[in-house]
C-alpha cells in the first residue's frame, strides 16, 4: 500500500531529534519538491497547511521554507499571522 507525501512527512517530523533546527528540515522539504513527480503542488499544499497549524513546530518549518511563497497576498499574511 503506497503512503501519502503527508504521512510521510508526519512520520519523519515525529521522528526528528529536538536538536533540529526548523530550517533544516525545511530545506530537506525543499530539495524533496524538486524529485518528486508533483511539481510542488503536494509539498506546497502540506507547508500552507501547516503554517495554519496548531502545532508550533509545523508553523516553524512552513516560515522557514523559501523556495514558494506559502500566502498568496497580503490579506491572507495578515489573517495568517493574527
Amino acid at each position: 500500500m503506497p503512503i501519502s507525501v503527508d504521512d510521510a512527512l508526519a512520520y519523519l517530523l515525529g521522528r526528528l531529534s529536538a536538536h533540529t533546527p526548523p530550517v533544516f528540515f525545511a530545506e530537506i522539504l525543499e530539495q524533496l519538491s524538486w524529485i518528486t513527480d508533483d511539481n510542488m503542488v503536494s509539498m506546497y499544499r502540506i507547508m500552507h497547511d501547516w503554517l495554519n497549524s496548531d502545532d508550533k513546530e509545523k508553523v516553524k518549518i512552513a516560515l522557514s521554507i523559501t523556495e514558494v511563497l506559502l500566502l498568496r497576498s497580503d490579506e491572507e499574511y495578515h489573517a495568517t499571522v493574527t
